[in-house]
């Protein structure tokens, strides 16, 4: 308490605002200055102590401005003595931060200069302000935000509920995510613009979790390793693990990383690090255990070996498979990768008889071919789609892609010609549905809702009648495979072949 109090009446243009009162947003003063008129003077006191040429307000801005503007000539105030700037900071604070109409962000910097001036940590400030830590905590994360998202939320444009979510992320997916929470509206036959949208803090966390964080329970790396990427430490320790984020729904959460780039930074760490422990070993060959578009030759697709699981399925040609795509990054198992195996020969285009082998092979061109033809046919009825509403496609596409299986995605982006992010493969598509227009959008969700027809496989071909559908309705003639040609294989001698590998790197 300060060391003496005076009560008294001051004169109004001897009071000045203080420089530490982190409050500038004053809502609802026109309803104040209202009041203040009905009675003709303010009722309840300022708290001000003694400062430079008058008296620095404390407590009260608020009434402050409402009675300058009105034109009063005195206030009362408590006239504060023998308070300095750290006390100072504490009234201030707490007698503004504690209002109804005050501005999360700003509410924010008061707690954060309580911490930097005046000693706290966040369990003293919590029972000091009457608030849960977990408040706290939420409340100095939104110091973290880039500015665009302060804008956002001053303005109130955004909730604090949507601010909290963003402020967990990194710099550069703030932006991004910000992108996805605004969308404009449009009049059901879409001519004109209507208001911007923000989408539910639900549906924000949702996309988040979905585009942007990573799971660390699947992570293949021990958690509590510091030295797999020095600059980043133990990811049980890191702040940008889920699970040390101090929320209301933190308990029993699964722990994920809200930083992809270190994710992938240490995915990589950890597969060098498996490369160099098995540096030893005869044979050595990487393995992906997922379908994936772009991969290097030299690694074996899912579809490309068999895993060897028993004593009993052990071959000749067993050697070691490095996982390096898919699941199980960094994992180790005994494979065969060998087509003409005795043991593990299959109908695949390099085992069997010399008739056998061409019939299937034929049979794969065909399918190749069909595919082909109706991927193009595919894309000449989207050139013909003109007009759905954007936000609302927008919004079925992310659904779309939110349903659809992995392999799905994988043939999208091979159509669209895109990479996939890491392990992400709505990303490089989401990403772009900001920048598109209308016809662009409406294209690509006829894309999305057509695009398993085009799969043409020996044993699982889909059938085209959607897509037959589709050009009808757009009047497009579809395109026909192109005839294919085969040589005719030649017998092989049935021994064993030659182990199948490379060194490990």
């Amino acid at each position: 308490m300060p060391a003496s109090e005076e009560f008294t009446h001051i004169d109004v243009a001897k009071l000045h605002e203080s420089k530490l009162n982190p409050r500038k947003t004053f809502l609802k003063l026109d309803d104040l200055k209202a009041s203040i008129a009905a009675v003709g003077k303010v009722l309840t006191p300022l708290l001000v102590r003694p400062g430079a040429g008058g008296f620095e307000i404390l407590g009260g801005a608020r009434r402050f401005r409402a009675a300058k503007a009105l034109g009063l000539e005195t206030v009362p105030a408590r006239v504060l003595a023998d308070i300095d700037d750290k006390t100072a900071l504490e009234i201030i604070v707490i007698d503004n931060l504690q209002r109804e109409d005050v501005q999360p962000l700003e509410e924010a910097e008061g707690y954060q200069a309580l911490m930097k001036e005046g000693g706290y940590d966040v369990e003293a400030l919590a029972k000091k302000i009457g608030k849960s830590q977990s408040f706290v905590y939420q409340r100095l994360k939104l110091c973290e935000l880039i500015t665009p998202v302060k804008r956002a939320l001053a303005s109130g444009e955004l909730t604090a509920g949507h601010a909290i979510l963003l402020a967990r992320l990194q710099p550069r997916d703030q932006k991004e995510a910000l992108q996805t929470c605004a969308r404009e509206d449009w009049d059901d036959d879409g001519g004109r613009k209507a208001a911007k949208i923000i989408i539910s803090v639900r549906e924000l966390a949702s996309w988040i979790k979905r585009e942007l964080q990573c799971d660390l329970s699947a992570a293949p790396w021990k958690k509590d390793d510091p030295g797999l990427l020095a600059d980043a430490g133990a990811c049980s320790a890191c702040p940008k693990n889920t699970a040390n984020m101090v929320t209301d729904d933190a308990a029993g959460a699964k722990p994920e990383c809200t930083d992809r780039e270190c994710f992938q930074a240490k995915l990589a760490a950890h597969l060098e690090r498996r490369k160099r422990e098995l540096a030893g070993e005869e044979t050595v060959v990487e393995i992906a255990t997922e379908y994936g578009s772009n991969l290097p030759k030299s690694v074996h697709e899912a579809y490309s070996y068999r895993k060897i699981s028993s004593t009993d399925d052990k071959c000749d040609h067993m050697v070691k498979g490095l996982v390096v795509h898919g699941h199980d990054i960094g994992q180790v198992y005994d494979i065969c990768v060998t087509k003409n195996c005795a043991k593990h020969r299959s109908y695949s285009s390099g085992s069997g008889e010399p008739e056998r082998r061409d019939e299937q092979r034929l049979k794969e061109k065909k399918a190749a071919a069909e595919s082909v033809a109706r991927r193009k046919t595919l894309a000449a009825v989207a050139e013909k789609v003109n007009h759905l509403s954007p936000d609302d496609l927008r919004l079925v596409i992310r659904g779309y892609l939110h349903e659809m299986c992995q392999d799905a995605k994988r043939l999208m982006l091979k159509h669209l010609g895109l990479a996939k992010d890491g392990y992400q493969y709505d990303t490089p598509i989401t990403r772009q549905l900001g920048a598109m227009k209308e016809p662009e959008l409406a294209r690509l969700l006829v894309t999305l809702a057509l695009i398993n027809t085009t799969v043409v496989g020996v044993w699982n071909a889909q059938p085209a009648t959607a897509l037959n559908d589709a050009a009808k309705r757009y009047r497009v003639t579809p395109v026909k495979p192109e005839p294919v040609t085969l040589k005719k294989s030649k017998s092989v001698p049935k021994k064993a072949a030659p182990k199948s590998g490379r060194k490990a790197a």
